[in-house]
């Protein structure tokens, strides 16, 4: 039995169809047993977009959605929120609705309470993972990446802790934005660069972290000013578009704009005291990274690839390291640390256990600071809901609070949050360009063992919530 686990840890070839297996059934799990209230908004907000534009009102798509959500509000339904996002988001989910849509509709069924139509509603975040596990591995391959590290690269995407967190969990919509801009770094490495415009025209109004990215990359390559002001103006015109088949005068386009000036407030509360006032890190920080692409000669082929990963990573880590970020952002670091791993595979193993510290800690931080998004109240009507019952028949239940407050970790949070920002600086350092060129696929190339290992800590830690559920269930009826 020995031997056999042995050669398992020492099998130098790509993940079995059976590991994708188990990691499949791992994200399912707690995929299928949490809706949480921001789930609840986009399975409403699909079906709106498709009502609005079965009665021909796609005008007033944002103002029958504004209706609609105070209606159920006023009903009891808390946490619901208005559409917010630019259409292009709507778009998307509207064409995944429309068969939820059709289902509602003709059977009179609401959403919030149904567990098929919830999953069916989530399950758009699935597409979305796959798609991108698969663009990461194209990514890999035009980077010249063995084929062997190129599958795991897409593994230690899907396992990382903030896939558990951000969409199996949390159930948010950040996954759909990343897939356009994924396509738009391939088609930076593919050096297309009316494909690379095109992707990021697409992503930005999805997320404007893309923006954060676009730029340092566009600089890195195009030095002429007058050639970058047409470029920026492209990738940013269906953005500045979206809103004008819209009234801005009504409630909701209101709502929409005071959403924004909100996220604009957060992505900027954090500053530091320089010249006459204070300023914003993340603007001062971003800035000087546009700079340094700008500044520096474009990569020679040798070195290339390494800024295509490098500078992704650099404007993530930096973005989320200089405010105080929602938890399912962080999602947007995960593809270009996965990227990082396999790249810079000389280092493999120092990198993978800096990424699993410090992002365990990070979420451990998060339990603390934003615990309702975790909390297994959000499990009613779901999976373990069906098989064990509903947490509202349970006297007393173990709740992540509970937890949170048994290991003292109330007062640990700061401590946590800095053992993240250690290690996501670690990684960056450690993959600066010409630190250390692509290492190249061999015999003692390990990655099954420290792939299991960190797929074993990112789920026990992200199982927590519903091994408290289920030891409430059985102890405390």
């Amino acid at each position: 039995m020995r031997d056999r686990v042995k050669s398992y840890f020492q099998d130098e070839n790509g993940p079995y169809r059976w590991e994708w297996i188990i990691l499949g059934m791992v994200l399912l799990i707690p995929f299928l047993s949490f809706c949480y209230i921001d789930t609840v908004s986009i399975l409403y907000h699909e079906i709106s977009v498709v009502d609005a534009a079965v009665h021909r009102e796609l005008r007033q798509f944002y103002q029958l959605c504004y209706e609609r959500v105070s209606y159920l509000r006023a009903c009891g339904v808390t946490g619901i929120t208005y559409a917010t996002y630019e259409f292009p988001m709507y778009i998307i989910l509207g064409i995944w609705g429309i068969p939820l849509f059709l289902y509602c509709d003709r059977s009179g069924t609401e959403i919030l309470g149904n567990f098929g139509s919830v999953i069916y509603g989530k399950s758009i975040y699935i597409v979305a993972l796959i798609l991108g596990l698969i663009i990461v591995y194209k990514i890999c391959r035009q980077l010249q990446i063995h084929k062997v590290l190129a599958y795991w690269c897409s593994f230690l995407f899907c396992s990382s802790i903030l896939v558990f967190s951000s969409i199996c969990i949390i159930g948010q919509s950040d996954i759909l934005g990343m897939v356009f801009i994924l396509f738009g770094i391939l088609a930076y490495a593919k050096k297309r660069e009316g494909q690379f415009l095109f992707w990021f025209t697409l992503s930005i109004p999805f997320k404007y972290y893309a923006l954060f990215i676009f730029v340092p990359l566009l600089l890195l390559k195009e030095k002429k000013i007058l050639n970058l002001i047409p470029k920026l103006m492209i990738v940013v015109s269906l953005t500045l578009l979206c809103g004008l088949p819209f009234e801005n005068r009504t409630a909701a386009m209101m709502e929409k704009a005071e959403f924004s000036k909100r996220m604009f407030y957060v992505l900027t509360e954090w500053k530091m005291p320089f010249l006459n006032g204070n300023i914003p890190v993340l603007i001062f920080t971003l800035g000087l990274l546009c700079l340094y692409c700008y500044l520096k000669p474009e990569p020679e082929e040798n070195e290339y690839g390494e800024y295509v990963i490098f500078i992704p990573l650099l404007a993530m880590g930096i973005t989320f390291l200089t405010f105080n970020s929602y938890p399912y952002w962080f999602l947007h670091l995960t593809p270009y640390l996965a990227l990082t791993m396999v790249y810079h595979v000389k280092h493999l193993k120092q990198i993978i256990l800096l990424e699993t510290i410090g992002l365990a800690f990070l979420v451990l931080g998060q339990f603390v600071q934003y615990w309702w998004c975790f909390e297994i109240t959000n499990g009613t009507y779901m999976l373990l809901d069906k098989i064990f019952g509903s947490i509202s028949n349970i006297s007393n239940p173990i709740l992540l609070q509970d937890f949170i407050s048994l290991f003292g970790f109330n007062e640990l949070a700061g401590i946590f949050y800095a053992i993240y920002a250690v290690c996501i600086i670690g990684i960056i350092w450690m993959s600066r360009p010409g630190l250390s060129k692509k290492g190249e696929y061999s015999g003692i190339t390990l990655v099954r063992p420290y792939a299991v290992l960190r797929l074993g800590i990112n789920a026990g830690i992200m199982y927590i919530p519903i091994a408290l559920y289920i030891l409430s269930a059985l102890t405390r009826k």
